[in-house]
């Protein structure tokens, strides 16, 4: 149910709007790319690097839950 739930919430507008599959990489580049930098490399000290964390994280059920939450309510605080 989540997982449908994100998908509604996260990729059928972008869809909608291009008219075909949601690009993962568009939707990168427009949204995330700013502060995450291309490639996900990310910022010391202000953004964390996606680059190679992402596909672990989102191996395991805990993993996605955590990043399913980071996009709907963002985060503070230390990031290691």
């Amino acid at each position: 149910m989540k997982r449908i739930l994100l998908s509604a919430l996260f990729l059928a507008p972008a869809a909608a709007q291009a008219g075909a599959a949601p690009n993962g990489k568009a939707l990168f580049d427009n949204n995330c790319a700013f502060c995450h930098q291309a490639g996900g490399v990310g910022v010391p000290g202000q953004f964390p690097r996606l680059e190679g964390r992402v596909a672990e994280m989102a191996a395991k059920p805990e993993g996605r839950e955590f990043l399913a939450t980071v996009l709907l309510f963002g985060m503070s605080g230390h990031i290691n």
